[in-house]
């Protein structure tokens, strides 16, 4: 009876904790306190029981570092309700204490700045010589100058020497391409804030009450897909065949990589040609056959006209309305449709979501790439290099080991983004965290839940319906869920990664950005209406006089080195 007790207990404090909220009258200083000074109390026993004591040593006098940092408007929210419970701010934390607590670092920092001045901000330093200690990088390019400059060191001993062995294993899970990324001359340049790998892999969505209610069967092929977008416009239930949208072009290819893929095509990856050579997708020509049926459905009203101005919240709207009911793009698009839900009545809106298929009615392969949240580099001119792995090395073990993983790590939802140095998810940390949802589900018991799987729980049990209706439809237990495909891609060898993940060359640094708009500028006039192969084909002459020559010629040296 104790034993169940103790679980149920567990469970509820996972849940109050993964909804970022306790119950009322709580006594936050005592929940701080238990929290840091288990961490504080600890990680040293940790550390000897599991032979890495060395990783965590503390230093014998305080020492400083110093830092700068970015946040987002979902930390700005979040810092407010910790500020409010704790009495935390962004300098000083949960994570600033262990630090010094426990390592005998002292963490300043230099400022903080949102992510949309953050590059712009770092930048500034760079040139002025003013960096601190410790920094996070998140433009390839910028890594590259640092290290050409002299401004940051290599990494090489300090990984294999400082860096947990667990992390290590998890920044290699990927046949090291991550930190291929910031490898210079066989010099690694910064270690990743590593992200799941597959947060960008495409899914189709279909409003399945509407296909029950048409009697339309599941879709086997790209043509049946397409044939459902039509089929819904003109029972007049939807407004237009499919969503796209291309008023944010960074944002574009959430929506548009699947369609391509759809035809074999791989619009924002380097892929391995027959050859074994490297092309760029996006100059292939199986992207005439995404391009002709995309133009095909505009023509045909099936795509909102104003697709290229709207922007992504705009677009959406036009799903929360009723008005689309196909859309191709990946899990989190579940978190804009929730939005249906504020409006009445949609309580009886499904949505079935599938892989995607190609003519034949083979599931075609998904391109997903290395993703992480920027590279920590160290200044040249530091004194301690080593304590940016310590704080790494201490952030792990509260975000795994600790009493209470997800109060450090998801309080809020978020609170681990404060940490100086964070994030040591695995690659495939979305679908280990679906398989851990599905073992608490069959055994009906949270005190198994692991990691993030603790937040997304209490997501898929909130008790805000469209809050719920969202979590469960990606990290459910429903047949149709995103992450179900994305079990079934795994599984079968339908994943592949980005071939070219290279330090960016003189040639990348000065051309790619006006390489890049001139593809997207490709995209929507073809869409738009111009000739298929008239204007691809001048696309792709632009495109390799720009630099697309001299960089594919790059990247296939980059490649043959690290195939």
């Amino acid at each position: 009876m104790k034993k169940l007790f103790c679980i149920l207990l567990t469970g509820l404090m996972l849940l109050s904790c993964a909804s970022g909220c306790f119950a009322e009258g709580t006594d936050y200083k005592a929940i701080y306190a238990d929290r840091v000074g288990y961490v504080v109390d600890n990680f040293a026993s940790w550390a000897e029981e599991n032979g890495v004591s060395d990783y965590l040593k503390p230093y014998d006098a305080p020492t400083t570092v110093t830092m700068v940092h970015n946040y987002n408007n979902s930390c700005e929210n979040m810092i407010g309700k910790l500020g409010d419970h704790y009495g935390e701010n962004y300098s000083t934390n949960r994570w600033t204490e262990i630090m010094k607590k426990c390592l005998n670092i002292d963490v300043q920092y230099d400022w903080w700045a949102h992510d949309d001045d953050y590059n712009t901000k770092l930048r500034m330093s760079m040139g002025a010589s003013t960096l601190p200690d410790v920094f996070v990088v998140n433009q390839q390019s910028d890594v590259a100058q640092l290290a050409e400059a002299g401004q940051i060191i290599p990494l090489n001993d300090l990984i294999e020497k400082c860096a947990l062995p667990e992390i290590r294993e998890r920044w290699y899970m990927d046949g090291g391409l991550t930190l291929s990324m910031v490898t210079i001359d066989g010099q690694i340049y910064g270690f990743p804030q590593t992200l799941s790998h597959t947060d960008d892999a495409a899914y189709i969505f279909i409003r399945s009450d509407w296909m029950k209610e048409l009697g339309i069967e599941e879709p086997r092929t790209i043509e049946d897909v397409w044939d459902i977008g039509y089929k819904f416009v003109e029972a007049g239930k939807a407004k237009y065949g499919v969503f796209l949208e291309a008023g944010q072009p960074s944002v574009m290819y959430d929506y548009l990589r699947g369609m391509c893929e759809a035809y074999h095509a791989y619009p924002q990856t380097w892929v391995v040609t027959d050859d074994g050579k490297l092309q760029f997708g996006a100059t292939q020509d199986a992207m005439r056959a995404p391009l002709k049926q995309l133009q095909k459905m505009y023509a045909d009203g099936m795509i909102d006209p104003e697709f290229a101005t709207k922007d992504e919240t705009k677009a959406f709207e036009e799903i929360i309305n009723g008005n689309i009911g196909l859309v191709f793009g990946p899990h989190w698009v579940m978190t804009f449709v929730m939005n249906m839900y504020d409006l009445e009545p949609t309580k009886d809106v499904t949505w079935y979501c599938c892989a995607i298929p190609d003519s034949d009615g083979n599931i075609v392969p998904e391109a997903i790439k290395t993703n992480n949240r920027g590279f920590v580099c160290i200044n040249a001119n530091c004194k301690n290099p080593e304590a940016a792995f310590k704080m790494l090395n201490l952030y792990h073990y509260a975000s795994y080991y600790s009493n209470d993983p997800t109060w450090w790590g998801y309080e809020e939802s978020y609170s681990r983004m404060i940490a100086p140095v964070w994030s040591t998810v695995k690659p495939t940390d979305n679908l280990d965290t679906y398989e851990n949802l599905q073992k608490v589900f069959a055994a009906n018991d949270p005190s198994l839940l692991e990691g993030k799987a603790v937040s997304y729980y209490g997501n898929i049990t909130s008790s805000d319906y469209k809050k719920a209706w969202a979590w469960n439809q990606m990290f459910g237990t429903a047949d149709y869920t995103p992450m179900k495909v994305l079990k079934y891609l795994n599984e079968n060898g339908l994943l592949f990664y980005n071939a070219y993940v290279g330090a960016p060359s003189i040639t990348y640094q000065d051309y790619w950005s006006t390489m890049d708009d001139l593809t997207t500028q490709m995209l929507i006039k073809v869409i738009m209406g111009a000739d298929v192969d008239t204007t691809f084909d001048e696309y792709v002459k632009q495109w390799n006089a720009i630099g697309g020559e001299k960089i594919t010629e790059e990247a296939n040296e980059w490649y043959q080195q690290h195939r």
